[in-house]
């Protein structure tokens, strides 16, 4: 197994398999855990001991493994297909099968404490343990649709997404009853983090990045740059309140340091799609992804490869618009540039030439659909802006 020096940031290395790697849990400066699997495929879990400098596999399973979450460097939780459950208490040296209500497949793991915990399943499945996972309760969900991911920020306020609807179900009741809330109608969502009780966010297609502040009432979508439209994002993991991480497709990986309102592209020295992302600290990390890829970072993957001073502040008008857009900058480009429009598929649609010294200029309809549209605003540098239009 080697390793790369990647600028500083982030350095790849594999762990002893070409399957794909669905989820890591960094417990300390010295041991992570991984698992794998899918489609009934067998799963195996990894450990490492000496911080990611060699991986050996403890555990093989008949079905995939999905997710896994350590409460204490001793005790951590795996779950899968087919209503799959493991629990370990020397470390994920040895891992004992459990039992659980359900034959679904368990997408996510959550603890609140040592003893209080999530999963997260197909159909609507939610259950929740009060005893360490000696039993498992299902609670009803507000869903029938496949849940992947599941946050808590204390015993009472947790939420679980739907990844294919744009669905997030809020509780205050500790599980026992959810209400239903919309991300978006238009994208669909890989992951959910909450970093407080009124304050969450969430990832998914078209490299998108929504926040909400009202406790998943209402979701906004934030500034992502350096990231390919339709690129999709896959975990997300916050260290604090203003310092947090993204990772998906083609080895993308975003950080932010603002509490979410801006995330800059990082060089992850990989283009393996990412699944997965886990913080000790600020400092060290870790993402895995296909092929058995792992990447890690000791000085928090440093603040990106897009500055603040490298994006263009846009203003679109009329938005919507039915015959023509005005798009206005706030600085002149220094170099030529591109506008790309593209569809809720990821389709090309329009690409605009913009030449140097050009603070405006407006966008021709056309036989442009009615519809929602993105852009982005390219040039040699990558991404300057990005942001959506709708054409009436």
């Amino acid at each position: 197994m080697g390793s790369q020096h990647l600028k500083a940031q982030w350095t790849a290395s594999y762990v002893s398999t070409n399957r794909d790697l669905n989820c890591i849990f960094a417990v300390d400066n010295n041991n992570a855990h991984i698992v794998d699997g899918d489609s009934c495929n067998y799963g195996y879990t990894y450990k490492t001991s000496n911080a990611g400098t060699l991986w050996q596999s403890n555990m093989q399973t008949f079905c995939g493994l999905s997710s896994l979450y350590f409460t204490h460097p001793d005790t951590g939780y795996a779950v899968g297909e087919l209503g799959l459950y493991f629990k370990t208490v020397d470390g994920g040296v040895n891992w004992n099968a459990g039992t659980t209500p359900s034959n679904k497949n368990l997408n996510d793991i959550f603890f609140i404490n040592n003893t209080i915990g999530f999963i997260a399943g197909d159909s609507g499945t939610i259950l929740k343990t009060t005893d360490a996972g000696a039993t498992w309760i299902p609670k009803t969900s507000s869903t029938s649709g496949d849940l992947f991911s599941v946050s808590f920020v204390d015993t009472n306020v947790g939420f679980a997404s739907n990844k294919y609807s744009g669905i997030v179900m809020r509780t205050i009741d500790g599980g026992n009853s959810w209400t239903t809330h919309y991300i978006s109608l238009f994208d669909l969502f890989n992951d959910i983090t909450f970093i407080s009780a009124d304050t969450g966010f969430s990832c998914g297609q078209y490299g998108k990045i929504y926040k909400t502040t009202d406790s998943a009432g209402s979701w906004a979508p934030q500034n992502v740059y350096g990231v390919a439209f339709g690129t999709n994002l896959n975990s997300l993991y916050f260290v604090n309140h203003n310092t947090g991480y993204t990772v998906g497709d083609s080895g993308v990986v975003v950080k932010t340091i603002d509490g979410g309102k801006n995330w800059y592209a990082q060089n992850s020295g990989t283009k393996h799609n990412l699944h997965s992302v886990s913080f000790v600290n600020a400092s060290l990390g870790y993402a895995v992804g296909d092929s058995g890829i792992v990447i890690k970072t000791v000085n928090g993957g440093l603040n990106g490869t897009r500055e603040l001073k490298k994006r263009a502040e846009l203003t679109t008008y009329p938005n919507p618009f039915t015959s023509s857009l005005t798009i206005e900058m706030a600085d002149v480009v220094n170099d030529d540039a591109v506008l790309e429009l593209y569809n809720l598929l990821g389709d090309k649609m329009i690409s605009h030439e913009i030449t140097k010294d050009t603070n405006r200029f407006i966008l021709k309809r056309g036989d442009l659909a009615s519809g929602v549209y993105f852009f982005q605003l390219k040039n040699s540098e990558g991404i300057l802006a990005s942001g959506r239009l709708t054409a009436e």
